[in-house]
């Protein structure tokens, strides 16, 4: 299972909440990260030292000889790491990794150009999942306003929502002493999730392209990204300002 996304996005955070859902005491669980930004009781976790000879790929190549359950790798940057990881997930292991693609359907092409051969990535893969991080209006101070239907006409079209009439009911952040002026207070995740199905691993051999396994992706019910944050618009969780500064 990946994790993608742009640097800051929030992605080694989901993966840390699902070691905690994962952890207990018939599940051995090992991790290889750089840094490690959380200790975890109950999970071994190794700090990657290039220097001395201790990379992601070693790491993962000395886990796999403890014969763990579920595998977590902070980050994958090369070939030989995605290869190993791949492997592992082949052997029954539960493996969870981050990787920098913009969104899911991307990620299946990112590890291929790496040179993960598509009949293995099909198999081992279960799905992907990309994220962003949006600023959540300040509860206190957000106040209800009407834009032209005109003004978000395109973010309607990507989720299918907003009604009828001339007009649409968004909201923005006034500013408050509670969020300092900001109209902003916290932060949530703007997520899509690919799960494999026989037609994305039939695209995946044929070595389709991100586009096509997107578009298969949304046929079997994905919601993207942008869908999720125009529908976080329109409930009032965030502003239609903060959703174009995330969504390009």
């Amino acid at each position: 299972m990946l994790v993608t996304g742009p640097t800051g996005a929030g992605k080694t955070s989901t993966l840390y909440g699902a070691l905690n859902r994962l952890n207990d005491s018939a599940r051995k669980i090992i991790t290889v990260e750089d840094p490690v930004e959380y200790r975890l009781t109950g999970v071994n976790q190794v700090q990657v030292r290039p220097k001395a000879g201790l990379t992601f790929a070693s790491g993962l190549r000395s886990m796999l000889r403890c014969d763990p359950d579920v595998i977590m790798v902070g980050e994958i940057r090369d070939a030989e790491t995605a290869q190993i990881a791949v492997e592992a997930a082949l052997t029954g292991h539960l493996v969870l990794a981050t990787l920098h693609t913009n969104d899911a359907a991307a990620a299946v092409v990112r590890l291929t150009e790496m040179g993960i051969e598509p009949f293995l990535l099909a198999t081992g893969l279960s799905g992907v999942l990309s994220q962003r991080l949006a600023r959540r209006l300040c509860l206190e101070c957000r106040q209800p306003v009407e834009v032209p239907r005109a003004a978000v006409t395109d973010l309607l079209r990507l989720s299918g929502e907003g009604g009828g009439g001339d007009l649409v009911r968004i909201h923005r952040g006034r500013g408050c002493p509670r969020c300092n002026g900001s109209g902003y207070r916290g932060r949530f995740a703007l997520a899509e999730v690919m799960t494999s199905s026989d037609a994305i691993e039939r695209l995946i051999i044929g070595r389709a392209s991100a586009t096509e396994i997107r578009a298969q992706a949304v046929e079997e019910g994905m919601r993207t990204i942008a869908q999720e944050g125009v529908a976080s618009v329109l409930d009032g969780r965030t502003s239609l300002e903060e959703l174009g500064r995330i969504v390009r």
